[in-house]
């Protein structure tokens, strides 16, 4: 048997397994899962700088995407117009030189599009993007 030993206010003691209660408990903003006796608990909360992170992938992602589906060639630079949400505008920006980077865009511009907005970045249908070669 698995014995547990111990000192508590000088004195030793042992305890079985049988003397402990093992209770599993879902915990707030974690994700907590069991099995053949190991417990493991992640923090599935997401920050803010994450978040943002995560939006300025996903622009990137939806770009790439545009620059293959109008042939662009792999060294040709280009302009990134967006009409978008506060939420994903600010990720972009806060992300800008990553996402210039990524799809060699001189420049990311912010302005108010006729073109209606397909994407879904951070919620559905909002964001128009415009590539200029």
């Amino acid at each position: 048997a698995q014995v547990w030993k111990g000192e508590v206010d000088g004195q030793t003691i042992e305890l079985l397994l049988e003397d402990f209660e093992i209770q599993a408990q879902d915990i707030p903003g974690w994700l907590v899962a069991s099995e053949n006796g190991l417990t493991v608990a992640l923090d599935i909360s997401i920050s803010p700088e994450l978040k943002a992170e995560g939006l300025a992938r996903e622009l990137v992602n939806r770009i790439q995407n545009m620059r293959k589906d109008l042939q662009l060639e792999v060294t040709d630079r280009i302009t990134v117009k967006l009409d978008t949400s506060d939420i994903v505008k600010a990720a972009a920006l806060a992300h800008q030189h990553y996402i210039c980077a990524e799809v060699l865009a001189d420049a990311l511009v912010f302005e108010t599009s006729s073109a209606p907005k397909t994407e879904e970045i951070e919620a559905a249908a909002d964001t128009a993007i415009q590539l200029i070669k």
